[in-house]
């Protein structure tokens, strides 16, 4: 009796649930459906516009890219890929109206798990970068060289693509492959606003410290008094003064000094 009536429901339950990997597919409203893929279309067009045109500023210019440069750029890129790839996967589970293939559904928990990961740690990394040229301005060419930059840009997307395939592949190894990225998504989540908010008072720290060395600077400038003019040597007294004190000199006197003296004096009498 239970297995016939566990058979009947199945039989005439409206929810279609996806045999390769025994998830339910639940379907979203027609007209929410089509308001968000609208949205989120308008939303791809401007994001990947706007990231394929600081990609192509930064590459033009490759010759003269810094290291905030190619954290950009990696930021740029993994933006770009996340519309051009992630969305419209998104758009197509949206607008789905049955259970969809075992690979389109691989390809989509692939596709989520490393486009997150690997927005997370570009902007991570941007924030640390910022971090570290604020924090210690004049280290900051010994922690990060170019060389050193695209290494960790490369594992960064390794690690991503790694993780995304294991959830998209193995089933056994999902549950580590999600303790790992968990904690990879927790640690950068914690750590990006702690990054930004220490970076700001740093730089109101600086700013308050330049404050006062211009106070400083000023207040010296203000405390020196002018002499008065009469007490200041003129020109004519200085020349005069200086053959007087050549000529009458007790040492020994180089023979150009003592003759650019007496023509002096001459010149002023």
């Amino acid at each position: 009796m239970d297995m016939y009536s566990n058979f009947n429901v199945s039989l005439h339950n409206d929810t279609p649930i996806e045999r390769e990997t025994g998830f339910e597919f639940i379907t979203t409203p027609a007209v929410i459906a089509i308001v968000v893929s609208i949205i989120d279309g308008v939303l791809i067009l401007f994001g990947a516009t706007i990231n394929l045109a600081v990609i192509v500023a930064i590459v033009r210019h490759h010759r003269e890219l810094k290291t905030m440069d190619l954290f950009i750029l990696n930021l740029c890129l993994s933006d770009f890929v996340s519309s051009i790839f992630y969305q419209p996967l998104v758009i197509t589970r949206l607008l789905a109206r049955s259970a969809q293939s075992h690979i389109h559904t691989g390809v989509f928990r692939m596709a989520t798990f490393s486009c997150l990961l690997v927005d997370c740690a570009a902007l991570f990394l941007v924030t640390f970068d910022k971090y570290l040229g604020i924090r210690f301005p004049f280290r900051y060419h010994m922690y990060f060289r170019k060389q050193y930059v695209v290494a960790i840009i490369t594992c960064g997307w390794v690690i991503a693509t790694a993780i995304g395939l294991t959830f998209a592949l193995l089933d056994q190894a999902a549950k580590i492959a999600g303790i790992i990225y968990g904690l990879l998504l927790l640690i950068m989540f914690i750590l990006t606003p702690v990054l930004q908010i220490a970076s700001f008072f740093i730089a109101k720290r600086h700013e308050r410290r330049i404050q006062r060395m211009e106070k400083v600077v000023a207040n010296c400038d203000c405390t020196r008094e002018p002499k008065p003019a009469d007490e200041i040597p003129s020109i004519d007294n200085i020349n005069a003064g200086t053959a007087h004190s050549s000529i009458n000199n007790s040492k020994p006197v180089h023979p150009f000094t003592s003759k650019a003296a007496r023509t002096i004096t001459i010149l002023t009498t």
